[in-house]
C-alpha cells in the first residue's frame, strides 16, 4: 500500500513537472539581434511590421520602403535590429541607433545633435530607439517589452551610452475620425517603460498620412523627443 502511494505521488509530481516544463517552454523568448548586412534578409519583415502598426492613430503613416529608412540601419556601424520570437512566431521587433549618427541627422533633415546640445544633452551618450513594436496580441506585455528593452540597455552600455531616447507624435485631435475609442499605443514608452522626460526638442515632421476618406496625402505632425537615464 505504501509503495503504491509513493508511486502515485511520484506520477503526480512527474505530471506537474512535465506541465510546468511545457509552460516554461511556451514562455521562452528567442531574441536575435543583427547589424550591418545581416539586417538585409529581415527587411521585408521589418517593413511589414512598420506598415501594419504605424497606420494607426496618431501616426496614420503610409510609408514606402525608402521612407522606412532601412538603408540607414544597414550602413550605420552603431545600429542594432532585434527580432523576438516565441514558439517560432515573431512577437517583437525593434531598432536602436546612435543619436549622434550623421546618417540619422540626414534622415530627419534636422541637426539633432546640435538641438540636443542646446538643451544640455550630450548626443554621443544617447541611444535613439527608431521603433519598438510588439505583436498586437502582445501589446504592452511587460515580460516581452522588458526583454527587448534589456537588449538595448546592454547594447547602449557596450557603446558607452548612458541614455535612451525616442520621439512621439503629439497629435491630440480628440475628435479625429480615425482615433479609436480606446487608444492602445503601438510602442511601450510611458506604458511599460517609464521615467522619460522631454528633451525640449520639438519638430514639425511631414509624412504620407492616411485620411478619413481612405486617401493618402502628405500632412504635418508635431513631434517631440523624450529621454531616459539608463
Amino acid at each position: 500500500m505504501f509503495k503504491y502511494c509513493v508511486l502515485s505521488l511520484l506520477i503526480c509530481f512527474g505530471a506537474i513537472f512535465d506541465h510546468a516544463w511545457a509552460m516554461e517552454e511556451e514562455l521562452v523568448l528567442e531574441i536575435e539581434s543583427y547589424s550591418g548586412d545581416a539586417i538585409i534578409p529581415h527587411i521585408p519583415l521589418l517593413e511589414e511590421w512598420v506598415k501594419r502598426d504605424y497606420i494607426h492613430y496618431p501616426y496614420l503613416w503610409v510609408p514606402t520602403t525608402s521612407d522606412c529608412g532601412f538603408d540607414l540601419f544597414i550602413k550605420e556601424e552603431h545600429a542594432l535590429v532585434t527580432i523576438v520570437k516565441q514558439q517560432g512566431e515573431v512577437v517583437g521587433v525593434a531598432v536602436g541607433i546612435s543619436f549622434d549618427s550623421e546618417r540619422l541627422q540626414n534622415y530627419f533633415q534636422e541637426p539633432l545633435s546640435r538641438l540636443a546640445e542646446e538643451h544640455g544633452f550630450d548626443p554621443s551618450q544617447i541611444l535613439y530607439m527608431s521603433f519598438f513594436l510588439t505583436a498586437p496580441e502582445r501589446r504592452n506585455d511587460p515580460l516581452l517589452v522588458q526583454a527587448i528593452y534589456d537588449t538595448y540597455v546592454k547594447f547602449a552600455s557596450n557603446l558607452g551610452k548612458t541614455k535612451v531616447s525616442y520621439w512621439a507624435d503629439m497629435s491630440s485631435d480628440e475628435h479625429h475620425p480615425l482615433k479609436p475609442e480606446k487608444l492602445v499605443p503601438v510602442e511601450p514608452w510611458g506604458e511599460v517603460i517609464h521615467g522619460f522626460r522631454s528633451m525640449k526638442i520639438k519638430l514639425n515632421m511631414s509624412w504620407m498620412t492616411l485620411q478619413s476618406d481612405g486617401s493618402v496625402k502628405e500632412a504635418i505632425h508635431p513631434a517631440e523627443f523624450f529621454i531616459k537615464d539608463l
